[in-house]
């Protein structure tokens, strides 16, 4: 009896922790004034994402770019994206820009729910 509740309990956590994975991926553009931009693609496939939290262990971030209907906040090595209205629907792509004086320092990144609880685990780029 105690097994199988364990196993359902180990089932039932694979399952939401499937869910809720998510694309991430990184690329570095230049702009048209020479400077280096961090572009973050976030991909969500289970739930909706309605914030997004980096840390740059450099403390390289200079500004970031929230995009429409979302803000950006950056202060030391700690960047928050955060949205109420308009959160990313699972399959869908938003792109966040980071302006950083080092564009390889690698990025944890966190999605959040409408609640700000951890939707899935930390990922490093």
């Amino acid at each position: 009896m105690k097994r199988s509740l364990i196993l359902a309990a180990l089932v039932a956590f694979a399952a939401t922790t499937a869910a809720d994975a998510a694309s991430l991926r990184r690329k570095v553009v230049r702009d048209r004034h020479g400077v280096d931009v961090l572009v973050v693609s976030v991909t969500p496939s289970g739930s909706k994402v309605y914030g997004v939290d980096i840390v740059d262990a450099s403390g390289s971030v200079a500004d970031v770019v929230a995009p429409k209907g979302w803000v950006g906040v950056a202060a030391a090595d700690h960047i928050l994206f955060r949205t109420g209205r308009r959160p990313i629907a699972p399959g869908r792509t938003l792109t966040f820009r980071i302006y950083t004086a080092d564009p390889r320092a690698p990025l944890k990144v966190r999605l959040r729910n409408r609640k700000i609880e951890p939707l899935g685990a930390e990922r490093t780029l």
